[in-house]
């Protein structure tokens, strides 16, 4: 690495979009990363991270633990670790308290990860993490190239302060982790350099056009803006904003093109943000518009993809298989978030309910190594609830350790029938009597039997 890490803080105004409002009593840490060219070979990486923290009893200069590291993932070496303490500011009037945090650094081309931990309030053990893999390459190329889109909270021209820690080209750009825009910051301003502008032109005096886009999830254009540079310098710094005051809540995706014309060679990024523009009541039934507020939107791949298994016993065929196709952690949390969204529109309170059900089956039904949700008893449990009568015979000279659970108003009666077949309390589900489970007719006998224990 050619350069030592560098961390500091910057000061309030870098979300005040988030007055777009999260129910009270929550703590939210965001990061974001853009890359850009360092030199020929290797890559400047910028890391941007945010808390957000609107718990009632927040207090001014209140303490908050995080951990940083950035790994490299080709040897598995740490390139850098630090442990940060962020002190909160006192809450504004609308009862927030933010604070961010840039990260810098220069990579050579490969694989990385960059993680951050809340810790708890002793800083022994997480409670909130995020997690981000990707690569860098080198930007020499023939060929325009493009860096990353920042996505940005504000950006102030002509600026003074060149010793700011946000003062680059001229300028100030203040990033917006959270990526969330909206009411109180209708402006989305980005900020993206372009290279190689120059190379092998066949018009060194020509123009090149710059093409930036907001598009909707289904990819209808609803904003634009086209214009041309000039292309007599190697390299092009290009700023922008749109007002997304009149976007309705949800996801959207900002892309920017910078077009050779007379080679037709064209190269662009996109970047995903979130508008929230209505009082969250208002939302209705686009679940996108308020996933910038949900547990999953910074969820830690790992975690997320627990979810998904655990709920795999509700989850159809081709759900299984769609989650399975998703490389980025990204859409593993808007798939999760909206499979719980469809099902909580029928049956509110649902996914409360259900991970309720794991935890108490991964702590009643656990054998050896086995989680208890993966056991047959665990899944019966959290599929139907606790059963209205367990008739346990652990011990029966005349046959295995069974349990037989009922359930009175499952197909207006239904029974379970879990056998201990090794004497270690693994008991296996042997058969059912309700309709689409395993039923073996050779078992009915134990069905006979009635009685608690």
């Amino acid at each position: 690495m050619k350069s030592t890490l560098r961390i500091c803080c910057l000061f309030l105004v870098l979300i005040g979009c988030m007055q777009t409002g999260f129910a009270n009593g929550e703590m939210k840490m965001y990061l974001d990363f853009a890359r850009f060219r360092y030199d020929d070979t290797d890559t400047y990486l910028e890391i941007y991270y945010s808390l957000y923290d609107q718990r009632n009893e927040v207090v001014e200069n209140s303490e908050v633990f995080l951990d940083f590291s950035l790994v490299n993932e080709n040897d598995q070496t740490v390139l850098a670790s630090e442990r940060i303490t962020v002190q909160m500011e006192k809450p504004d009037a609308s009862g927030q308290a933010v604070r961010g945090s840039l990260i810098k650094t220069v990579l050579p081309p490969g694989d990385y990860m960059i993680k951050m931990l809340r810790l708890n309030e002793a800083g022994t053990a997480s409670v909130d993490s995020i997690k981000y893999d990707f690569k860098t390459t080198s930007f020499k190329d023939e060929k325009i190239k493009v860096s990353d889109i920042e996505l940005c909270s504000n950006i102030r021209s002509n600026s003074p302060n060149k010793e700011g820690l946000f003062y680059k080209n001229t300028m100030e750009v203040y990033p917006n982790p959270t990526r969330i825009f909206g009411m109180s910051n209708p402006q989305l301003f980005y900020y993206l350099e372009v290279y190689n502008i120059t190379k092998h032109a066949s018009d060194p005096e020509g123009m090149i056009e710059v093409h930036a886009a907001i598009k909707d999830k289904q990819g209808n254009t609803l904003e634009q803006k086209r214009y041309q540079r000039n292309r007599n310098s190697e390299s092009l710094v290009e700023v922008g904003r749109f007002n997304i005051a009149k976007l309705d809540n949800g996801l959207y995706t900002l892309m920017v093109a910078v077009v050779d014309p007379v080679s037709e060679y064209s190269a662009f990024n996109i970047s995903n943000f979130y508008v929230v523009n209505k009082a969250q009541s208002g939302f209705g039934d686009d679940p996108m518009a308020i996933f910038p507020q949900s547990e999953y939107y910074n969820m830690s791949e790992d975690v997320v993809d627990d979810r998904f298994e655990q709920a795999k016993y509700i989850a159809t065929k081709t759900e299984l298989l769609v989650y399975e196709s998703l490389a980025s952690v990204e859409n593993k949390r808007m798939f999760v978030y909206k499979f719980w969204f469809d099902r909580e529109r029928e049956t509110p309170g649902l996914q409360e309910e259900y991970y309720t059900r794991v935890a108490y089956a991964d702590d009643q039904f656990r054998f050896s190594n086995r989680d208890g949700w993966k056991s047959d008893r665990g899944r019966v449990y959290i599929l139907y609830g606790a059963p209205d009568h367990n008739l346990r015979r652990p011990n029966n000279l005349n046959s295995e350790p069974y349990e037989i659970w009922t359930y009175h108003n499952l197909d207006g009666g239904a029974k379970f029938l879990f056998v201990d077949e090794t004497g270690f309390k693994d008991y296996r589900l042997r058969s059912s009597t309700l309709r689409g489970e395993f039923y073996d007719p050779s078992m009915e006998i134990y069905f006979t039997e009635d009685g608690v224990q």
